[in-house]
């Protein structure tokens, strides 16, 4: 299995645990969360259920049953459950009847999608098999489902019977760069690191998307055939995507539209603003399910002003299909056309920022800052009759008084600093000191693929350097 270390240690703790444990597993669509807990559990999983979307509780129950038979043959009632309380008392008269040396794991997966047909008896159902049967048994609960904040709020922050009683929360995050070049290396796919990035900037860490790609493929032709050719596996993946994750995607998809028209963000205003939204609580359940489910990330300003809050459209294939495959597709080699237009250009600049936003314990650990105490902000300044506007999306200040404002540059060769834009650089800098009165050391840093060149404009400006080939330590 490639990466997921930290997660598997806290799985097998669970193991050896004296007690019961529920864990509840969480992230992103296709993210391998089933796969992760299947590969550690393996040998303990004693009985499974997988909720079907937009399924009957008849039929749902019926599954139940088929699952039963099929872990406990015999032993299993005949009869399908009456009702999930019903559901969960055969399966612990079928668990009273089997015996194991090891702690028994009852894997129930896609648990929103079981929900859905009576959220709350389910949920009473659940409760009280937990804490009626399985917190006496020494045994482990893993709750699992793409819908994160639906598991957060209904589950581990729930109210009722289930508050409390989650032990342990995995959120599954997509793959970091270094992880997406192993899980691409493990299918005999070699690339360099700046094609990497390339199909990163695409598919993200996702391992479902990275394992569509076929060897002996450039990127260009991975992209064609993945996402645009006929019967292409992804080709219909984005509708797909929100629509298994919430009840009325068109909401979601209205505020990711909007944050792509900018690709800096947008603040909860200017959402308003663009979609036409109320301020309220749907406006906010909106934007906590996006962010919790890995799609969007909440970017504080500098010196923490709520009201400069920026929302940012994060997720790879979210901007990539709403920046290429709402158009039409006329030929078999429509991406190749495609990478050779300025719209292309534009987003390969954008993306490359998320992918900056994706690694910041790798930004750290490239200025050799693990000793110190870090975080990131953004800093924006709309500008005034005295100064002009500034934005810098990527602000790290440090514990020993020094703020490193980043510039992020998508280049497929050395970048070298003019002497215009070292001027519109330290023009930033100077409007940072001069709207946040900060007398710390302000550091003008860069990010590249392949770093910057040097040059008397970068001389005594550009304090460091970090290139694509730091995303992959």
């Amino acid at each position: 299995m490639i990466g997921r270390e930290h997660e598997t240690q806290i799985m097998k703790q669970l193991l050896v645990s004296p007690k019961s444990e529920m864990l509840a597993v969480v992230g992103r669509r296709r993210v391998g969360k089933t796969y992760l807990i299947r590969n550690v559990y393996e040998d303990q999983i004693k009985f499974q259920i997988i909720g079907s979307q937009h399924t009957s509780l008849v039929q749902q129950l019926t599954n139940f049953k088929q699952q039963l038979q099929k872990y406990f043959g015999d032993l299993a009632p005949k009869k399908r459950p009456a009702n999930w309380f019903d559901a969960f008392h055969q399966l612990s008269l079928c668990l009273d009847q089997q015996t194991s040396r090891k702690k028994p794991v009852i894997f129930i997966d896609e648990l929103p999608w079981l929900a859905e047909t009576s959220k709350k008896k389910f949920l009473d159902a659940l409760g009280y098999f937990w804490n009626n049967y399985a917190n006496t048994q020494k045994i482990i609960v893993v709750i699992c489902g793409s819908a994160a904040s639906w598991i957060i709020k209904n589950i581990v922050n729930a109210k009722g019977g289930l508050h409390n009683r989650v032990t342990k929360l995995i959120h599954l995050k997509p793959f970091s760069l270094q992880e997406t070049k192993l899980f691409i290396q493990s299918k005999n796919i070699f690339l360099n690191h700046h094609e990497m990035i390339q199909l990163f900037m695409v598919f993200g860490g996702i391992p479902y998307y990275l394992d569509q790609i076929r060897a002996s493929r450039s990127v260009a032709q991975i992209i064609q055939e993945t996402c645009f050719d006929m019967n292409a596996p992804l080709f219909n993946e984005f509708d797909n995507l929100y629509k298994a994750l919430f009840a009325y995607p068109d909401k979601y998809i209205d505020v990711i539209a909007a944050l792509k028209s900018k690709w800096s963000g947008l603040t909860r205003q200017e959402l308003i603003n663009i979609t036409g939204k109320k301020d309220g609580g749907s406006l906010t359940k909106v934007l906590n399910d996006l962010v919790q489910c890995d799609f969007i990330i909440a970017v504080p300003s500098y010196n923490n002003k709520k009201n400069h809050i920026v929302y940012r459209l994060l997720d790879e294939f979210s901007v990539f299909y709403l920046s290429f495959r709402t158009t039409s597709i006329t030929n078999k080699d429509h991406w190749i056309h495609i990478a050779s237009s300025q719209a292309y250009k534009s987003w390969c600049g954008y993306a490359f920022e998320n992918v900056c936003f994706r690694h910041p314990t790798q930004i750290v650990r490239a200025l050799e800052l693990q000793a110190i105490n870090t975080k990131f902000s953004s800093f924006y300044f709309k500008g005034n009759s005295d100064l002009p506007g500034a934005q810098i999306d990527l602000v790290l200040e440090r514990a020993d008084n020094i703020i490193h404002l980043f510039e992020i540059k998508f280049y497929t060769e050395v970048f070298f600093i003019t002497k215009a834009y070292s001027q519109d650089l330290r023009t930033k800098m100077a409007v940072f000191r001069q709207q946040t009165s900060t007398r710390k050391q302000l550091f003008c840093s860069m990010i590249s693929v392949f770093g910057i060149g040097a040059n008397s404009h970068s001389s005594g400006l550009i304090s460091h350097s970090v290139t694509g080939d730091d995303f992959f330590l």
